[in-house]
């Protein structure tokens, strides 16, 4: 009789235990949720701010880098309907994935894009006579460096072909590539603000067009998380 009880209240202990520890998970979860609703939410506000700074450097709703901001937009609101849909978040993020090769493939063929606009960039720098220590120039030779590291990275992980699945840190990838771009538009803006129209006209055309791939090369990273 005794043991039984004792049997009874191990029992006992177990399940509420495993009751508070699933309780418990449940609010981290649900706060996780809504710090991420919270956090894309803003993001959507800072778009939608970048979009009136646009507007202010003389971009109209015509222009290529509104469209490619509204991308953007779409973008993030699909992914705010995502956290909304399916409430479990935790354990849903890894720094090490498992990635399809596709996905592989079309990330180093964006990164080889991005890498080409560079090299069109300092080119078309030097064809306009700007000064090797021009920020935006010594930015684009900087992040043509390190996107060739990341190709040569990911041309290593296609190595075997004999794989369809790679597990491999892509979102950080990504979010690198992301932020040496975020950083170059927002040269390119600052570049655009402080233009008048006594400047070289054709200067000022290659900043523009500057401003308008950059933003289109955010859009298409952005899609790739």
């Amino acid at each position: 009789m005794i043991s039984i009880d004792r049997t009874h209240k191990v029992a006992l202990v177990i399940l509420v235990s495993v009751a508070f520890a699933f309780i418990f998970l449940c609010i981290i979860n649900e706060i996780k949720r809504k710090s991420l609703i919270h956090y894309n939410k803003q993001l959507m506000a800072n778009l939608s701010a970048e979009i009136d700074s646009y507007k202010k450097l003389g971009f109209t709703a015509d222009d290529k880098i509104m469209h490619h901001m509204q991308l953007r937009m779409s973008h993030l609101q699909k992914r705010l309907d995502v956290i909304n849909t399916h409430r479990r978040i935790i354990f849903n993020q890894k720094l090490a994935a498992v990635v399809k090769k596709e996905q592989v493939e079309e990330l180093l063929t964006l990164d080889q894009q991005i890498a080409q606009n560079y090299r069109s960039e300092i080119e078309q720098c030097m064809k306009l006579g700007i000064a090797q220590q021009c920020p935006t120039m010594h930015s684009a030779k900087n992040n043509l460096t390190l996107l060739t590291t990341e190709i040569a990275s990911l041309q290593d992980v296609l190595c075997d072909q004999e794989k369809n699945k790679y597990k491999i840190a892509f979102e950080e990838k990504i979010s690198r590539i992301l932020q040496i771009t975020q950083q170059s538009l927002d040269e390119y803006k600052q570049e655009a603000a402080h233009q008048s129209a006594h400047d070289n006209q054709e200067y000022i055309n290659f900043v523009r067009a500057c401003i308008t791939a950059k933003v289109s090369e955010i859009a298409a990273l952005e899609r790739q998380l």
